[in-house]
Protein backbone atom coordinates (compact mmCIF):
# COMPACT_ATOMS: atom_id res chain seq x y z
CA UNK A 1 0.00 0.00 0.00
CA UNK A 2 1.49 3.44 -0.81
CA UNK A 3 2.23 5.98 1.63
CA UNK A 4 0.16 9.28 1.01
CA UNK A 5 1.88 12.15 2.47
CA UNK A 6 -0.13 15.45 2.62
CA UNK A 7 1.84 18.18 1.51
CA UNK A 8 1.72 21.64 3.53
CA UNK A 9 0.60 23.66 1.12
CA UNK A 10 1.04 27.58 1.55
CA UNK A 11 3.72 29.67 3.86
CA UNK A 12 4.17 33.79 4.07
CA UNK A 13 7.73 34.58 4.20
CA UNK A 14 8.55 38.35 5.92
CA UNK A 15 12.11 39.79 5.07
CA UNK A 16 13.44 41.99 7.56
CA UNK A 17 15.29 45.09 7.36
CA UNK A 18 14.77 47.23 10.61
CA UNK A 19 12.28 50.02 9.86
CA UNK A 20 12.38 48.64 6.08
CA UNK A 21 9.57 46.17 7.98
CA UNK A 22 7.14 49.28 8.00
CA UNK A 23 6.86 48.55 4.16
CA UNK A 24 5.56 44.80 5.60
CA UNK A 25 3.28 46.50 8.18
CA UNK A 26 1.43 48.03 5.74
CA UNK A 27 1.53 44.58 3.54
CA UNK A 28 0.15 42.23 6.33
CA UNK A 29 -2.66 45.35 7.40
CA UNK A 30 -3.84 45.14 3.64
CA UNK A 31 -3.97 41.51 3.59
CA UNK A 32 -6.25 41.72 7.27
CA UNK A 33 -8.90 44.10 5.95
CA UNK A 34 -9.30 41.96 2.93
CA UNK A 35 -9.90 39.02 5.30
CA UNK A 36 -6.16 36.95 3.90
CA UNK A 37 -4.84 35.22 6.55
CA UNK A 38 -2.07 32.55 6.71
CA UNK A 39 -1.29 30.10 9.51
CA UNK A 40 2.07 29.38 8.30
CA UNK A 41 5.22 32.13 8.87
CA UNK A 42 8.41 31.94 8.54
CA UNK A 43 9.79 35.45 9.51
CA UNK A 44 13.12 37.12 9.93
CA UNK A 45 14.38 40.53 12.22
CA UNK A 46 11.29 43.21 11.83
CA UNK A 47 9.36 40.49 9.76
CA UNK A 48 9.19 38.77 13.45
CA UNK A 49 7.54 41.58 15.07
CA UNK A 50 5.04 42.32 12.18
CA UNK A 51 4.11 38.41 11.90
CA UNK A 52 3.42 38.75 15.76
CA UNK A 53 0.63 41.38 15.20
CA UNK A 54 -0.41 40.02 11.58
CA UNK A 55 -1.01 36.58 13.84
CA UNK A 56 -2.63 38.11 17.06
CA UNK A 57 -5.19 39.87 14.71
CA UNK A 58 -4.07 43.24 15.63
CA UNK A 59 -4.15 45.53 12.52
CA UNK A 60 -2.34 48.24 12.54
CA UNK A 61 -0.35 47.45 16.03
CA UNK A 62 3.00 47.14 14.42
CA UNK A 63 3.06 50.44 12.88
CA UNK A 64 1.18 52.03 16.28
CA UNK A 65 3.97 51.03 18.36
CA UNK A 66 7.08 51.78 15.65
CA UNK A 67 5.80 55.04 15.67
CA UNK A 68 4.64 55.88 19.19
CA UNK A 69 7.47 54.58 20.71
CA UNK A 70 9.90 55.89 18.57
CA UNK A 71 11.72 58.62 20.20
CA UNK A 72 11.02 56.52 23.58
CA UNK A 73 14.38 56.14 25.46
CA UNK A 74 13.50 53.10 27.06
CA UNK A 75 13.47 51.45 23.31
CA UNK A 76 16.47 52.89 21.48
CA UNK A 77 19.02 54.42 23.33
CA UNK A 78 22.44 54.75 21.96
CA UNK A 79 23.82 56.06 25.30
CA UNK A 80 22.57 52.39 26.73
CA UNK A 81 25.53 50.71 24.41
CA UNK A 82 27.96 52.12 27.67
CA UNK A 83 25.53 50.93 30.76
CA UNK A 84 23.66 48.29 28.87
CA UNK A 85 25.41 46.78 26.06
CA UNK A 86 22.79 47.19 24.03
CA UNK A 87 21.08 50.80 22.31
CA UNK A 88 18.19 48.49 21.32
CA UNK A 89 15.93 47.50 24.45
CA UNK A 90 13.84 44.82 23.89
CA UNK A 91 12.46 44.19 26.96
CA UNK A 92 10.96 46.82 27.23
CA UNK A 93 8.80 46.07 24.25
CA UNK A 94 8.22 42.35 25.31
CA UNK A 95 7.51 43.42 28.85
CA UNK A 96 6.14 47.08 29.23
CA UNK A 97 4.62 47.30 25.87
CA UNK A 98 3.21 43.95 25.15
CA UNK A 99 1.81 43.71 28.64
CA UNK A 100 1.08 46.86 29.39
CA UNK A 101 1.60 50.01 27.56
CA UNK A 102 -0.01 48.28 23.78
CA UNK A 103 -1.18 45.11 25.01
CA UNK A 104 -0.42 41.96 22.48
CA UNK A 105 -3.75 39.62 22.47
CA UNK A 106 -1.49 36.29 23.24
CA UNK A 107 -4.46 33.75 23.42
CA UNK A 108 -5.47 35.10 19.52
CA UNK A 109 -1.76 34.44 18.86
CA UNK A 110 -1.91 30.70 19.67
CA UNK A 111 -5.16 30.26 18.41
CA UNK A 112 -3.62 31.46 14.70
CA UNK A 113 -0.32 30.48 15.05
CA UNK A 114 0.19 27.27 13.11
CA UNK A 115 3.81 26.56 11.81
CA UNK A 116 5.28 30.26 12.92
CA UNK A 117 9.59 30.01 12.59
CA UNK A 118 11.38 33.06 14.03
CA UNK A 119 14.73 32.80 12.13
CA UNK A 120 17.88 33.67 14.05
CA UNK A 121 21.83 33.22 13.38
CA UNK A 122 23.57 30.91 15.78
CA UNK A 123 26.88 32.13 16.68
CA UNK A 124 29.04 29.36 17.64
CA UNK A 125 28.21 27.63 14.14
CA UNK A 126 27.03 30.67 11.97
CA UNK A 127 23.99 29.09 10.76
CA UNK A 128 20.51 29.93 10.60
CA UNK A 129 18.24 28.46 13.58
CA UNK A 130 14.39 27.73 12.80
CA UNK A 131 12.95 28.26 16.54
CA UNK A 132 9.02 27.08 16.34
CA UNK A 133 7.15 29.81 18.34
CA UNK A 134 4.06 28.27 19.37
CA UNK A 135 3.09 30.18 22.72
CA UNK A 136 4.71 33.85 22.63
CA UNK A 137 5.23 33.85 26.52
CA UNK A 138 7.37 30.50 26.21
CA UNK A 139 9.09 31.56 23.46
CA UNK A 140 9.69 35.17 23.04
CA UNK A 141 13.91 35.06 23.38
CA UNK A 142 13.59 33.55 19.93
CA UNK A 143 11.63 36.42 18.30
CA UNK A 144 14.24 38.86 20.33
CA UNK A 145 17.13 36.49 19.06
CA UNK A 146 15.70 37.12 15.43
CA UNK A 147 16.04 40.90 15.64
CA UNK A 148 18.76 41.05 17.38
CA UNK A 149 20.99 43.80 15.38
CA UNK A 150 24.43 43.25 14.99
CA UNK A 151 26.16 45.78 16.93
CA UNK A 152 23.60 47.20 18.81
CA UNK A 153 21.63 44.32 20.29
CA UNK A 154 23.02 41.93 22.38
CA UNK A 155 23.27 38.67 21.32
CA UNK A 156 20.57 36.03 23.12
CA UNK A 157 21.48 33.38 25.15
CA UNK A 158 18.63 30.63 25.34
CA UNK A 159 17.77 26.85 25.33
CA UNK A 160 21.77 26.51 25.79
CA UNK A 161 21.94 28.50 22.27
CA UNK A 162 23.52 31.71 21.69
CA UNK A 163 21.66 33.77 19.30
CA UNK A 164 21.62 37.14 17.16
CA UNK A 165 19.94 38.49 13.75
CA UNK A 166 18.76 36.16 11.49
CA UNK A 167 19.44 38.09 8.13
CA UNK A 168 22.89 37.43 8.96
CA UNK A 169 22.26 33.30 7.80
CA UNK A 170 19.32 33.33 5.97
CA UNK A 171 17.90 36.60 5.62
CA UNK A 172 14.73 35.28 3.23
CA UNK A 173 14.14 31.39 4.47
CA UNK A 174 12.74 31.05 0.67
CA UNK A 175 14.45 27.59 0.32
CA UNK A 176 13.63 26.55 3.83
CA UNK A 177 9.86 27.20 3.30
CA UNK A 178 10.15 24.43 0.11
CA UNK A 179 12.06 22.05 1.94
CA UNK A 180 9.51 21.55 4.85
CA UNK A 181 7.12 20.79 1.88
CA UNK A 182 5.31 24.67 1.45
CA UNK A 183 5.05 24.68 -2.21
CA UNK A 184 3.16 27.89 -2.64
CA UNK A 185 4.79 31.01 -0.98
CA UNK A 186 4.18 34.30 -1.00
CA UNK A 187 7.21 36.24 -0.07
CA UNK A 188 7.34 40.02 1.21
CA UNK A 189 11.01 41.66 0.66
CA UNK A 190 11.69 44.93 1.93
CA UNK A 191 14.18 45.85 -1.31
CA UNK A 192 13.36 46.81 -4.95
CA UNK A 193 13.94 44.11 -7.43
CA UNK A 194 17.36 44.71 -8.87
CA UNK A 195 18.77 45.67 -5.63
CA UNK A 196 21.94 43.65 -4.59
CA UNK A 197 23.61 43.67 -0.98
CA UNK A 198 27.25 44.89 -0.92
CA UNK A 199 30.27 43.82 1.11
CA UNK A 200 29.52 44.51 5.17
CA UNK A 201 31.16 47.82 5.82
CA UNK A 202 31.30 47.02 9.45
CA UNK A 203 33.31 43.84 9.22
CA UNK A 204 36.11 45.67 11.26
CA UNK A 205 34.01 46.20 14.49
CA UNK A 206 32.37 43.04 13.92
CA UNK A 207 35.94 41.11 13.96
CA UNK A 208 36.34 43.42 17.38
CA UNK A 209 33.06 42.31 19.08
CA UNK A 210 32.38 38.54 17.96
CA UNK A 211 36.09 37.16 18.26
CA UNK A 212 34.44 34.60 20.32
CA UNK A 213 32.22 33.39 17.48
CA UNK A 214 34.79 33.07 14.52
CA UNK A 215 31.70 31.38 12.68
CA UNK A 216 29.63 34.18 13.40
CA UNK A 217 31.61 36.28 11.88
CA UNK A 218 32.23 34.49 9.23
CA UNK A 219 28.90 34.39 8.18
CA UNK A 220 28.73 38.11 8.41
CA UNK A 221 31.80 38.40 5.88
CA UNK A 222 29.47 35.89 3.50
CA UNK A 223 26.69 37.36 4.03
CA UNK A 224 26.12 39.50 0.80
CA UNK A 225 26.98 36.31 -1.38
CA UNK A 226 24.14 34.49 -0.03
CA UNK A 227 21.74 36.96 0.46
CA UNK A 228 22.47 37.78 -3.56
CA UNK A 229 22.26 33.86 -4.27
CA UNK A 230 18.77 33.87 -2.74
CA UNK A 231 17.64 36.99 -4.75
CA UNK A 232 18.46 34.92 -7.71
CA UNK A 233 16.91 32.05 -6.74
CA UNK A 234 13.18 34.12 -6.35
CA UNK A 235 13.68 35.68 -9.03
CA UNK A 236 13.90 32.29 -11.02
CA UNK A 237 10.54 31.02 -8.97
CA UNK A 238 9.04 34.09 -9.73
CA UNK A 239 9.59 33.49 -13.17
CA UNK A 240 7.97 30.24 -13.07
CA UNK A 241 5.39 30.96 -11.13
CA UNK A 242 5.98 29.07 -8.06
CA UNK A 243 6.15 32.26 -5.78
CA UNK A 244 4.42 35.49 -5.43
CA UNK A 245 6.80 38.25 -4.56
CA UNK A 246 6.01 41.37 -3.26
CA UNK A 247 8.38 44.71 -2.42
CA UNK A 248 8.28 48.13 -2.92
CA UNK A 249 8.71 49.43 -6.54
CA UNK A 250 11.72 51.83 -5.50
CA UNK A 251 14.64 51.93 -2.78
CA UNK A 252 12.97 52.94 0.76
CA UNK A 253 15.92 55.31 2.00
CA UNK A 254 15.26 54.89 5.21
CA UNK A 255 17.95 53.67 8.29
CA UNK A 256 17.50 50.94 10.00
CA UNK A 257 16.67 52.85 13.28
CA UNK A 258 15.25 55.48 11.32
CA UNK A 259 13.44 58.60 13.77
CA UNK A 260 11.72 60.13 11.14
CA UNK A 261 8.04 59.66 11.03
CA UNK A 262 6.54 61.47 8.50
CA UNK A 263 9.13 59.08 6.27
CA UNK A 264 8.06 55.87 8.49
CA UNK A 265 4.68 57.01 7.93
CA UNK A 266 5.16 56.74 4.11
CA UNK A 267 6.85 53.73 3.50
CA UNK A 268 3.92 51.92 5.54
CA UNK A 269 1.19 53.37 3.05
CA UNK A 270 3.58 52.30 0.50
CA UNK A 271 3.04 48.54 1.92
CA UNK A 272 -0.57 49.12 2.11
CA UNK A 273 -1.46 50.22 -1.27
CA UNK A 274 0.72 47.61 -2.85
CA UNK A 275 -1.02 44.93 -0.20
CA UNK A 276 -4.20 45.52 -1.74
CA UNK A 277 -2.90 45.35 -5.21
CA UNK A 278 -2.13 41.97 -4.53
CA UNK A 279 -4.84 40.48 -2.54
CA UNK A 280 -6.88 39.28 -5.45
CA UNK A 281 -3.92 37.64 -6.76
CA UNK A 282 -2.70 36.18 -3.71
CA UNK A 283 -5.87 34.75 -2.74
CA UNK A 284 -6.09 33.33 -6.97
CA UNK A 285 -2.17 32.11 -6.23
CA UNK A 286 -3.49 29.61 -3.03
CA UNK A 287 -7.32 28.89 -3.66
CA UNK A 288 -8.37 25.71 -1.83
CA UNK A 289 -5.46 26.08 0.43
CA UNK A 290 -6.54 24.55 3.93
CA UNK A 291 -3.24 26.35 5.19
CA UNK A 292 -4.74 29.76 4.45
CA UNK A 293 -8.19 31.41 5.46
Amino acid sequence: MEMVIRVKESSLILEGGGMRGMYTSGVLDAFMDKGLYFKNIYAVSAGCYNALSYLSRQRGRSYRVNTTFLNDKRYINFRSMMTRGSAVNTDFIFEEVFKNLDPFDYEEFKKNCHYFYAVSTNCDTGEAHYALVKDLDKDVEYVKASAALPLFTKLVKVDGLVLTDGGVADSIPVSRAFEDGFVNNVVILTRPKGFLLGENKFMKLNKIKYKKYPKLVEAMGNRHFKYNDTLSLINELEEEGKVIVIRPKESLNIANLEKNKERIKAIYEMGYKDGLEYVDKVKEFIKGNEDVK
